[in-house]
């Protein structure tokens, strides 16, 4: 587990040597403190155009780097778990190191079987919207 390598210069300098941000963080099950390959983090400002979207990689971390300073929200989720908001204020020239914690969902998952209609469907659609529009 752990935050990928990189040179700090690399994540908080733009290409004229303007300081700016950077998140290095993990993201962990709370119940079980292991890490958690594949989360999605997500940053939005209202300042900036475009989100940020890092995901964590097989040791569970992640970069994401050249953030202009300021404060943003913050969305971590992973498919099973609960998501986690929150804010971060990303500063000049600093690597930020977070570790988030977030929980399974109790979620129990269902399926509806549904049988072919028996009415003709118009002509204009096919036999697999028909089948759909039946459901």
């Amino acid at each position: 587990m752990g935050i990928p390598v990189f040179s700090q210069d690399s994540v908080t300098r733009d290409s004229t040597g303007r300081k700016l941000g950077a998140l290095a963080g993990v993201v962990l099950d709370s119940a079980s403190g292991s890490g958690l390959e594949g989360a999605q983090v997500l940053l939005r400002s209202p300042t900036v155009s475009n989100p940020r979207v890092a995901y964590t990689n097989k040791r569970d971390g992640f970069v994401m780097g050249k953030l202009e300073p300021g404060r943003y929200d913050l969305l971590v989720r992973r498919i099973g778990f609960l998501p986690f908001t929150g804010r971060s204020e990303v500063r000049a020239g600093v690597v930020d190191t977070p570790t988030f914690r977030i929980g399974a969902a109790n979620l129990i998952l269902s399926t509806t079987l549904c049988a072919p209609s028996r009415v003709p469907a118009p002509h204009y659609l096919t036999n697999a919207a028909a089948d759909e529009r039946a459901c």
